[in-house]
């Protein structure tokens, strides 16, 4: 999630983790109300842990196989399957 967005008409940039910590902060209230707060702080696991195909790409940098590759996405979707069973 390496990123910079333009911010400004002056074409003043600040990094996408950034402004996403800034906008899941004022959106955390909302997100509240409507029952959806661990769904929007899931932007920030996204931001700590890397986006699925960064993690496949550091697997595959790692020396693992396309299997170890499947395997792992099974293996975060059972998690998040799991997890998502918990919160309902």
């Amino acid at each position: 999630m390496e990123a910079d967005l333009i911010v400004d008409e002056t074409g003043a940039t600040r990094p996408l983790t950034e402004i996403l910590g800034d906008m899941v902060t004022r959106l955390t209230p909302i997100a509240k109300k409507l029952g959806s707060e661990a769904e929007l702080l899931g932007a920030l696991d996204i931001v700590r842990d890397g986006s699925s195909t960064q993690r496949q790409r550091a697997l595959v940098a790692g020396g693992a196989s396309m299997q170890d590759v499947v395997a792992s996405l099974v293996a975060e979707f059972d998690e998040d399957l799991a997890e998502s069973e918990t919160l309902a």
